[in-house]
């Protein structure tokens, strides 16, 4: 029904059976946020005791949210924004937090007594969905977005909305 999508859209070999993708654009690793000194999780497998905090909608969320995930937190709260999750990570009502590299920087940053873990979960390779076949579109979005690459704004925009993710 639509033509392309662009929001931050992961490009999975599911997907791909679906829709075509433009070059990939960007790539954010997935991390886990903790209190400074936590080494409880050593390994994607330690999730599995914890309760885990994560943004609606985001990648942690799609991930360790679907049943069908061979690691199941022993819960998962959902929050709108990382700061609140920040919060109640530093409050002890959660164990950790799973989110992108950058947006955990700077949230690392801005909270004393929080830290990433040295345990990166897994990186996500994001494009623009293209409708199945449009060639001509494909080969025109991903000139732009190779131009835009080569400007620096893919980068500028990145960085703007992981603040705003916070």
């Amino acid at each position: 029904q639509a033509d392309f999508a662009a929001a931050g859209i992961s490009i999975t070999p599911e997907r791909q059976e679906q829709m075509d993708f433009s070059i990939e654009y960007a790539t954010s690793t997935q991390v886990i946020v903790v209190k400074s000194g936590d080494t409880s999780i050593a390994s994607e497998e330690d999730l599995a005791n914890k309760v885990v905090g994560v943004q609606t909608g985001t990648t942690g969320d799609m991930v360790y949210g679907d049943p069908e995930n061979a690691v199941q937190p022993k819960e998962l709260k959902q929050y709108k924004k990382y700061t609140q999750a920040a919060a109640d990570l530093k409050n002890g009502k959660i164990d950790c937090i799973v989110m992108d590299e950058l947006p955990a920087q700077l949230l690392v940053d801005a909270n004393d007594g929080l830290e990433i873990s040295s345990t990166e979960l897994f990186t996500d390779s994001y494009g623009l969905a293209i409708q199945k076949g449009n060639t001509e579109l494909k080969e025109t979005i991903d000139k732009v977005l190779q131009r835009l690459m080569d400007e620096g704004k893919i980068a500028e925009f990145t960085e703007k909305y992981s603040k705003e993710a916070l």
